[in-house]
């Protein structure tokens, strides 16, 4: 990866989308495209469908993969100091929350909300192990948006795709991921 890539102000942006299109692709989603505004600081991942609520796990792991990209990529945390910055991580956590069921209503009871509290841990967790993982094919596929001026195409996405992680990859990575599977590290 260029230094200058990196050095891009935007490369923390680039890398978030980068992590939500891998982990989307890596758990079956197709991509449509990626967009991000360089101006702006806007960006979004568009996939083709949606994860059914019975593959919450990996809904869960693909809404918490950018905003663990991108404090890898700017451990200071300046991308998520300014105001969208903080705005989107905010958006991706209210996403996760909801997809493991926290609700803001007391009927609820304690139990709920201890166990929406709990999926959210594992999950931070089992994202963070696969965005290490993934890294290079993260950092990859940021750089190819970044020098496609922030946009790339369902063509150019599976033309990288073919290339950088391939369905064989998917799959094992898929499969021996304990947190999607049920399993625990180490069974």
């Amino acid at each position: 990866m260029s230094s200058t890539i990196e050095a891009h102000r935007c490369w923390p942006l680039a890398v978030h989308e980068a992590a939500h299109a891998i982990l989307g692709v890596l758990f079956g989603l197709r991509l449509e495209r990626i967009e991000i505004d360089l101006r702006t600081w806007q960006g979004a991942t568009f996939f083709e469908g949606k994860f059914p609520p019975g593959r919450w796990r990996q809904n869960l792991l693909v809404s918490l993969a950018g905003e663990i990209a991108q404090k890898r990529a700017d451990p200071g945390g300046w991308s998520l100091a300014n105001g969208v910055g903080r705005s989107r991580a905010a958006a991706d956590q209210e996403q996760a929350w909801r997809v493991v069921g926290r609700s803001d209503h007391p009927s609820d009871g304690e139990d709920h909300a201890r166990l929406a509290e709990a999926r959210m841990a594992e999950g931070r967790l089992a994202s963070a192990v696969l965005v290490s993982r993934l890294w290079p094919t993260i950092a990859a596929l940021a750089e190819r948006l970044l020098e496609a001026n922030g946009r790339l195409d369902r063509d150019a996405l599976e033309t990288f795709l073919e290339g950088a992680f391939p369905v064989e990859r998917r799959a094992a990575i898929a499969d021996g991921c304990g947190f999607v599977t049920g399993r625990r590290d180490g069974e």
